[in-house]
């Protein structure tokens, strides 16, 4: 078993690693050695330099000194060659073009046997709306059903249904897919709403058959062609299942006034009859990634237990009944694709789910508002140790951009894949992109949640809707960059750097740059400086922080590097490596002067060989105390 983690593309597949095209690192198997990331977390409480370090100022002299040839550095280019940031992820990327997705031991590979990490992204509230997604949180209390009837209520039945159309047709199109690729991401998880694939039990016009409606079917085929031309994999989720599939009806669109999925066998059926059809339809798509059978299952079956099915004592009995019952249904018609499997109390609580007799299965769990530590994950590494099955995060995210950089670093440094969530939000950053909540839009969601006004007129209230579905178009949304670099590193990585300012290194002369004209950096802030020639200093760091620059370098050399720093106590160090850590590290200087003041500033350098071409280099704390 080879336990080694290869940054792309320095490792070559002869030292037990394989090559993934545009970014980070291949996994072979890290269950056995998990790795930890750290990262100190910027105190935005402190105002000077009396904050742990100051890392300081000013310019960074680069003298060449003498003729050293390496060679070219093609590897330092993070992403393909041939990608750009206008071009789509192709085929190849996902190695979709030849077989299926599927399980092998504790890995996901491709149909070549190649493992495969999925970064991936939810398409939250296309298909079903969930309340805080809509900023309607505190009026619809129930989910899409309650958010509808609000709607229905000041706009009318017809209405509604052209708003909900219009809404259907401008969230999810071909150019967000192609977003989606182009910002580095190789998955969409689609959340289903069953009901714009069948009727409800209810209103079926024979118990016990199903009838199928042809718009919802329509959108999946057209999301699947798209998917194709991006090369990217698409995980069919059933988000919002018949009856539901958990207390919290804000996820599941439950109505409590109507038998659940766990008090209705013919909602069970009915569901597993979905995925029967899904699967008949998509059996030979190679860009199916897989069917997520019920998202976030949070259900008490234990009398006197926990309503969400979070208590240990919770043995799971009939969600692990359902789950059988349905892959056994699926691989009637269906071998080919991968099934995830989510535990109860939202994706939190596997027992008693498994072992599963299907060799084709992955275990998925969500991850909200965990640390970023080994001991978060270290159950569910110890349970597809045991039970020799790759993990899944099937949903994370609603966090600080840091977060998300340092999660995504935790599970793929351990082999796990995952999806995020979510694509869209209204007037949020936590999102990869934030709807803009339209003018009056906030009159209806007051009217919603107090009615302490008088009921909006219905054009108003109509046309208001209309923009907020116009509004979901991806040219009208806002992108927030820093979510999606923390999370692919295409922004970050190649469009910060890549387009800002690049410094051309002269033989002939020092070159200086000034530590303020960083192009991408982690933890700091800045602040003027005392030091010659003014501008800002780089300060409030902690061990594992940085700044990048980018140079350009027109001959391999060896240069010394020069920086002025300031430090209180002499304690301290620095080193300079590739951008991304792929690479490894250029040079380092593991001990500071004393300076006697966060304003008082000296020089240290090293030498360090550079070889040509235009890249970026990072400068990093390795110690505090400077």
């Amino acid at each position: 078993m080879v336990q080694k983690v290869c940054y792309e593309p320095i490792c070559p597949s002869s030292k037990g690693g394989e090559r993934i095209p545009d970014r980070r690192f291949a996994i072979v198997d890290l269950h056995e050695h998990p790795l930890e990331i750290t990262s100190g977390m910027l105190d935005d409480t402190h105002d000077g330099p009396s904050f742990s370090f100051t890392w300081g100022k000013a310019w960074l002299v680069l003298v060449l000194l003498t003729s050293l040839i390496l060679g070219t550095i093609w590897w330092l280019e993070i992403r393909s060659p041939t990608a750009t940031d206008t071009a789509p992820i192709t085929a190849t990327d996902t190695a979709s073009l030849v077989g299926y997705l599927r399980a092998q031991g504790k890995l996901i590979v491709d149909g070549q046997g190649k493992p495969v990490i999925l970064r991936g992204m939810g398409f939250g509230g296309w298909m079903v709306q969930e309340p805080y997604i809509m900023l309607v949180g505190k009026s619809a209390t129930k989910g899409q059903h309650s958010i509808f009837a609000n709607v229905k209520e000041v706009i009318g039945d017809n209405n509604l249904e052209t708003y909900h159309q219009a809404w259907l047709d401008n969230y999810c199109t071909r150019a967000d897919v192609m977003e989606l690729a182009r910002s580095g991401f190789n998955s969409l998880r689609v959340p289903l709403h069953y009901n714009l694939f069948t009727l409800p039990v209810q209103d079926e016009p024979v118990r016990g058959q199903d009838t199928w409606l042809p718009d919802g079917f329509a959108r999946l085929d057209q999301l699947l062609e798209w998917c194709r031309d991006a090369g990217i994999y698409l995980i069919l989720d059933l988000h919002a299942a018949p009856g539901g599939q958990g207390n919290d009806s804000n996820i599941s669109d439950y109505d409590p006034s109507k038998p659940s999925l766990w008090q209705e066998p013919e909602n069970r059926r009915k569901t597993i009859a979905l995925w029967v059809e899904f699967a008949t339809r998509y059996r030979d798509n190679g860009y199916i990634g897989g069917y997520d059978l019920i998202n976030e299952p949070n259900w008490g079956f234990e009398e006197g237990g926990n309503r969400h099915g979070c208590s240990g004592k919770e043995n799971n009995a009939p969600l692990k009944a359902f789950y059988d019952a349905a892959i056994q249904a699926i691989r009637g018609v269906d071998t080919n694709h991968i099934i995830f499997i989510e535990g109860n109390c939202w994706a939190t609580n596997p027992n008693g789910l498994w072992h599963i007799s299907d060799s084709n299965i992955v275990m998925s769990f969500h991850r909200y508002w965990n640390a970023n530590t080994i001991d978060s994950i270290q159950h569910w590494l110890d349970q597809s140790k045991k039970y020799n099955v790759p993990l899944w995060v099937g949903e994370s995210g609603e966090n600080s951009n840091q977060w998300y950089r340092d999660a995504v670093r935790l599970l793929e440094l351990n082999g796990i894949s995952w999806s995020w969530w979510s694509w869209k939000k209204m007037e949020s950053s936590s999102g990869s992109f934030s709807i803009v909540k339209p003018d009056g839009y906030q009159t209806l969601i007051d009217y919603w949640a107090y009615g302490n006004t008088t009921q909006p007129d219905a054009l108003f209230a109509f046309d208001v809707m209309m923009q907020v579905a116009n509004n979901a178009l991806l040219e009208n949304c806002l992108r927030n960059d820093g979510a999606i670099d923390a999370l692919t590193g295409h922004v970050i990585w190649h469009k910060r750097c890549k387009d800002g300012v690049t410094v051309m290194l002269d033989a002939s002369q020092a070159v200086t740059i000034e530590a303020e004209d960083y192009c991408d950096d982690y933890g700091i802030k800045t602040k003027p400086t005392s030091d010659t020639g003014g501008g800002d200093y780089v300060g409030w760091i902690d061990k594992g922080d940085w700044v990048a620059f980018t140079i350009n370098v027109p001959l391999t050399d060896t240069f010394t590097v020069e920086y002025r720093v300031a430090s209180l106590s002499g304690d301290g160090g620095l080193q300079l490596e590739w951008y991304g850590g792929l690479g490894g590290v250029l040079g380092t200087i593991d001990s500071l002067p004393v300076t006697g003041g966060w304003q008082n500033w000296e020089t240290v350098s090293h030498e360090v060989e550079l070889p040509n071409g235009v890249y970026t280099v990072v400068v990093k704390a390795t110690a505090a105390g400077w």
